[in-house]
């Protein structure tokens, strides 16, 4: 139903704010670095999943052109490698997204494609904040056998308004722990709003 971007430039990986890194450890999550920590910290804030993608994987994707994301559902046949190192079999129910090449690199509400994942040379991040079918992330978590915070969520439903408040404090979050500059303007495709 509605899907967000914001993008941040020119970051730093890092450790996370140590106020971050003990509230996440609360909950029970690892600390990883500023960026993924922020994604964590904001779907147990909000209740809002976020995902960051290493923005210059797309455009290397992309052949160097400004690249563009979709949303369709998987076609059968497709394969996607999450970000466990797993490699999936794609069902036609499955909501992925794809890039420029119609390729998928991610399962919508449910885990980030590998090749696109944060690492330690990232420099500039597409925050995405989305609002998903509950019944397909059902479908597609028990399919794929890949349970998640984020699908946990998303299945019993998040309200389409929490998505562009999650991007906005996510990219804050990530603005202030990153150093980065916030490109101007957020992507907001809400074709049918609640």
């Amino acid at each position: 139903p509605r899907f967000t971007a914001s993008l941040l430039r020119n970051i730093t990986i890092q450790p996370s704010p140590e106020w971050m890194q003990r509230k996440l450890k609360l909950v029970g999550q690892r600390p990883i670095n500023n960026i993924v920590d922020v994604t964590n910290f904001v779907m147990f804030e909000m209740g809002q999943p976020l995902h960051a993608f290493d923005y210059d994987q797309f455009v290397a994707r992309s052949n160097g052109k400004t690249p563009t994301l979709h949303t369709r559902l998987a076609r059968t046949g497709e394969k996607l490698k999450t970000l466990d190192g797993s490699l999936h079999d794609l069902a036609d129910q499955d909501i992925i997204i794809t890039d420029t090449n119609d390729e998928p690199i991610s399962l919508s509400a449910v885990m980030g494609g590998f090749d696109t994942e944060i690492s330690d040379s990232t420099k500039n991040v597409l925050l995405e904040a989305a609002n998903w079918d509950f019944i397909s992330v059902r479908r597609t978590m028990h399919a794929q056998k890949l349970f998640t915070e984020a699908g946990t969520r998303f299945r019993r439903g998040v309200h389409p308004s929490q998505a562009l408040l999650g991007v906005k404090r996510g990219i804050e979050l990530m603005r202030q722990s990153s150093g980065g500059t916030v490109a101007q303007g957020i992507i907001d495709e809400y074709p049918n709003p609640a």
